[in-house]
């Protein structure tokens, strides 16, 4: 497959990758280096711009995405870029090296996953298919007034001390760490931690309150993760 960067999309037959994990600000990252040339060009002029192209591609900012591999990608931002431009031949050549603060790669598409619950300690079963756990995000749509709402994997349980009222929405995202009630930021009111999917398998429980209806549409959103 090519390798993608932002828009931009490499020829596979010209370009090399090389990785090491690194430690990246003080935690476990990722740094990756792409060496290759371009085509030959029918001007210096035109090498330069491909190799602007390059360039532009890799952000120093914002963090850019990167797919080496089919279905996956992770997010980077240019710590180095060497190039030359032979004129005689009007060929250009490159070393581009990128950084990941976070070192896993991510699917590109969410799994989801959606099912209803109408009783305290209800569990579904959910597997990653990468080869680490992921944090999923997961969506309570209330049917009834629930109190108390609690999601567990078993290890970890995550509960809203409070009522979310029939047709609200209350959203537990792992990944952002973030907890909203119709689109506002409840976080501070949480207590626990979020659950996790392993590619082991979990069970993600439901419970809430005696006093509460237990009646809920459930959908958990997650991206698998690779090492």
């Amino acid at each position: 497959m090519a390798i993608v960067l932002g828009n931009y999309s490499f020829d596979e037959g010209r370009v090399s990758v090389a990785e090491r994990q690194e430690e990246v600000g003080g935690r476990d990252g990722r740094v990756i280096v792409l060496k290759g040339m371009t085509p030959a060009l029918a001007s210096v002029a035109a090498v330069e711009a491909a190799l602007d192209a390059i360039l532009a591609a890799a952000s120093d900012g914002a963090p850019v995405a990167l797919s080496l591999r089919a279905g996956r990608r992770m997010w980077v931002t240019r710590s180095d870029f060497a190039r030359e431009v032979a004129r005689g031949s009007r060929v250009g050549s490159f070393a581009l090296t990128l950084t990941a603060e976070v070192p896993w790669e991510e699917s590109e598409a969410e799994t989801v996953q959606t099912w209803s619950v109408s009783a305290s300690g209800t569990g579904q079963g959910l597997a990653a298919a990468g080869n680490t756990w992921t944090p999923p995000r997961v969506t309570l749509t209330a049917a009834d007034d629930l109190v108390c709402p609690e999601l567990s994997d078993g290890d970890r349980s995550l509960v809203y001390p409070g009522v979310v009222e029939k047709g609200a929405v209350i959203v537990f995202d792992g990944a952002a760490e973030v907890i909203t009630l119709d689109g506002e930021d409840v976080t501070p009111y949480g207590e626990g931690t979020f659950p996790r999917i392993t590619p082991e398998g979990v069970t993600l429980t439901f419970r809430d309150d005696v006093t509460s209806s237990h009646m809920a549409l459930v959908e958990a959103a997650w991206r698998d993760r690779w090492w």
